[in-house]
C-alpha cells in the first residue's frame, strides 16, 4: 500500500529522483511552503512516541552532517504519527521533509528502472560528501551503464564496496509493504555504528538489512 500510493515520490523518479544537490524545491508562494511545513505537525494526529523519536534522532546523529542536525532534530521533536492515516505512513512524511530541505539522508530508488542506477549513484555521492566529508568514486561496472535495469546484489556491491573501503556502508530499511520489492530504501552509515543503527531503526518500526556483504 505504501509503495503503490507513494511510488512517484519514494522511488528514484521524483522525490529522490533527478534532483541533484542544491537544486531547490520551488513553491509558488510562501503560503504553499507554510502549508507543507505545518502539515508535518497537524494537531489532528498524535505525536510520535518517545521511542520512535529517539530512533529518528539517533539515526540523525549518526548519519547526518552536524550542521544539519539541529534543524532535523527539531523536526522530529514536533513530528506527528501518521501510521493510522490511509495510504500514508510517517516515514513518507520524513522523506518528503528531507527532500524539501535538501538533506541527503534516506535514499529510495527503483533499481529496475533505467534511471534507478544513476539516481542512486548521485544520491550516494551527495550523502557521503555532505554527511561524512568523503568524495567516493564508484568504478564503473559492466552492468552499471545507466541504461540497463538491475536489482541484484552485484549492482549494490558496486556501490557498497568503495563505501566500505572508506569505513562506510549501505544500510537498508525493510519497509515491509510489498512481497517482491523492486524499490529499495537505504542510507549510509559508518560500519562501526551498525548495531546502534539497527537498534535505532527498530525503534521507528522497521528492520535493518544488508543487501551485500563485501569484506
Amino acid at each position: 500500500m505504501f509503495y503503490t500510493w507513494n511510488k512517484d515520490v519514494m522511488t528514484g523518479t521524483d522525490l529522490f529522483g533527478n534532483t541533484e544537490k542544491n537544486e531547490v524545491l520551488n513553491y509558488d508562494d510562501d503560503e504553499e511552503a507554510d502549508n507543507l511545513y505545518n502539515g508535518y505537525f497537524h494537531e489532528d494526529y498524535p505525536a510520535i512516541s518517545e521511542e520512535e523519536k529517539d530512533g529518528f534522532i539517533t539515526l540523525t546523529k549518526l548519519c547526518v552532517a552536524t550542521r544539519l542536525q539541529p534543524k532535523l532534530i527539531d523536526f522530529f521533536n514536533q513530528l506527528r504519527d501518521y501510521s493510522e492515516e490511509e495510504f500514508s505512513v510517517t516515514l513518507y512524511r520524513v522523506a518528503e521533509y528531507l527532500y524539501a530541505n535538501e538533506i541527503s539522508f534516506i535514499i529510495s530508488s527503483d533499481m529496475q528502472m533505467k534511471s534507478g542506477f544513476e539516481n542512486s549513484e548521485v544520491k550516494l555521492k551527495n550523502s557521503s560528501k555532505e554527511n561524512f566529508n568523503l568524495s567516493i568514486e564508484f568504478q564503473k561496472h559492466e552492468k552499471c551503464d545507466g541504461t540497463t535495469a538491475n536489482s541484484d546484489d552485484e549492482i549494490f556491491e558496486y556501490f557498497d564496496k568503495p563505501l566500505r573501503e572508506n569505513g562506510l556502508q549501505i544500510g537498508f530499511i525493510d519497509t515491509k509493504y510489498i512481497e517482491e520489492p523492486v524499490e529499495y530504501t537505504f542510507f549510509i552509515h559508518k560500519i562501526s555504528d551498525k548495531e546502534t543503527v539497527k537498534n535505532a531503526l527498530n525503534k521507528i518500526g522497521y528492520n535493518y538489512y544488508e543487501k551485500t556483504y563485501y569484506r
